[in-house]
């Protein structure tokens, strides 16, 4: 390349002289000067000719080179993937066979025996000569793995991917046993299933009026009813004229006020091993949440009903134990210790009109409550209370006396006694709540017990939101009402 170049620098220079020759030259001379400059000018292009070339083989040459350098270093790392690939193939294999070298270890009749075998298959020292717990001898591999530690780091691993993924399928000897080959087999750990009790779907509070705040109080807004159960003001007529023409007529100013509703702290606390929380695969603290949930709702539905005695920002309950409710109507039973179908529908009569078709019962579940009687009760036409779904061909859902209800064990009043059954419209029973369910946990409260301890803690409060929305059935002493449709 360089030869060429040089060349070209020449023929050039000789190509300049001539033309300059040929500038001072007569015609005759000039014509052989040009002559030899066309000659020095095709010499000159086939320079440039090799030249290009040249450099075209030179650069194909430089392209095939990198691809050349591209293809060892691609199968260097061929040549690595592949070692890598075969050494992690041969660590397989061997784990594999340690593996059924642990397992038939275990699992042998004789053990003596199956160590022999052994030996006589991969050397004599291939079983260790030092000796396991309980004076059995090991495989080299087992003894290197397992002694001085009953389980090795990598079995332990194994144990924990086996249970996360559900399966359990590690054998231990037992210390002690009959069995000549040193004891029963026994898992190592179990397969940890959390049982749930089926929840109930008693829910009170879901069907009350819910409003929550931030405080140590929560308004209710209301209407004041004075003049009549609307508010307003009716005149006929007018003393002094038949027609009460030109005369002015009453009037009523509604008026606003508000139930304040204070708050009281729910709070619940338990403790559970560090065992059960540690094995548990089934997500323990999820089911915590579920479980406290059905406490705090069943403690705020006992709460609505019968109230918390001795606690005063507790939900004034429906049916106290000291006196009837404020706004609540009791009805008297026809007979002592039993529910009659009068009762029932006599309970939804003594509400609102408007309560009948939007109320439903709250009864007492249990084996001392109502429900149990009223499950096999009927109507004065001999047909049956209790008409679970699609009854006679009519599809809709579980109705007592034509009205839809709730059994609960939050209604812990037995068969007879006041408030066994009760009937109203919840959405008049204005439930406030501060926050929702927020669990903490705390792993130093019961450190020393080696327990971890969770807890709970929200506010709530409750009050009636107007009288007559509620009845319950009393004793047979006859009808006693602590309101009427005319209270405020």
């Amino acid at each position: 390349m360089n030869e060429l170049l040089k060349k070209m620098k020449e023929v050039n220079e000789q190509i300049v002289g001539l033309e300059a020759k040929r500038a001072d030259a007569d015609e005759a001379e000039a014509n052989v000067y040009q002559k030899l400059i066309d000659e020095k000018k095709a010499e000159f292009s086939k320079l440039e000719g090799k030249v290009a070339q040249a450099k075209e083989t030179e650069a194909r040459e430089k392209l095939l080179a990198e691809v050349e350098a591209k293809r060892n270093e691609t199968d260097g790392k061929s040549k690595k993937l592949a070692d890598v690939v075969d050494s992690e193939h041969n660590d397989n294999v061997q784990e594999i066979n340690d593996t059924k070298v642990f397992t038939d270890y275990f699992t042998a009749k004789k053990v003596s025996d199956y160590l022999n075998n052994l030996a006589n298959q991969n050397g004599a020292d291939y079983v260790d000569s030092r000796m396991a717990e309980g004076g059995m001898k090991l495989p080299k591999w087992m003894a290197k793995n397992v002694l001085p530690t009953p389980m090795s780091a990598k079995l332990e691993s194994a144990i924990e991917t086996a249970m996360i993924e559900g399966k359990s399928p590690v054998l231990v000897r037992e210390s002690s046993g009959t069995n000549t080959g040193g004891g029963s087999l026994v898992e190592e750990l179990f397969n940890a299933e959390l049982f749930k009790i089926p929840q109930r779907t008693d829910s009170i509070p879901d069907a009350c009026y819910v409003k929550r705040g931030v405080g140590k109080e929560v308004q209710f807004p209301r209407l004041t009813q004075s003049t009549n159960e609307f508010g307003v003001s009716v005149t006929w007529g007018n003393a002094g004229a038949s027609s009460g023409e030109g005369s002015a007529i009453s009037q009523s100013d509604p008026t606003f006020t508000r139930v304040d509703v204070n708050l009281e702290r729910l709070s619940l606390l338990s403790k559970a091993s560090l065992r059960e929380v540690r094995v548990n695969q089934v997500g323990f603290e999820a089911e915590l949440m579920w479980m406290y949930r059905g406490a705090a709702n069943r403690a705020l539905s006992k709460a609505i009903l019968q109230g918390v005695a001795g606690v005063t920002n507790a939900p004034t309950g429906i049916n106290t134990n000291a006196s009837i409710t404020a706004g609540v109507n009791v009805l008297a039973r026809q007979t002592a210790a039993q529910v009659s179908y009068t009762d029932l529908v006599g309970l939804q009569y003594a509400c609102n009109d408007g309560i009948i078709g939007t109320g439903m019962y709250v009864i007492s579940a249990g084996s001392t409550g109502a429900m149990k009687y009223i499950a096999s009760l009927d109507d004065t036409y001999g047909r049956p209370v209790f008409a679970p779904e699609d009854t006679w061909g009519m599809a809709g859902p579980k109705q007592i006396a034509g009205a839809p209800f709730i059994s609960t064990l939050a209604n812990s009043v037995a068969l007879g006694g006041r408030g066994d059954v009760i009937f109203g419209n919840f959405s008049g029973f204005g439930l406030a709540l501060d926050n929702d369910v927020v669990i903490e946990r705390s792993d130093e409260y019961a450190f020393n017990q080696g327990l971890v301890t969770y807890r709970m803690i929200m506010y709530a409060g409750g009050e009636l939101l107007g009288p007559d929305m509620f009845a319950v059935l009393g004793d047979v002493s006859g009808v006693s009402s602590s309101s009427s449709s005319s209270s405020s």
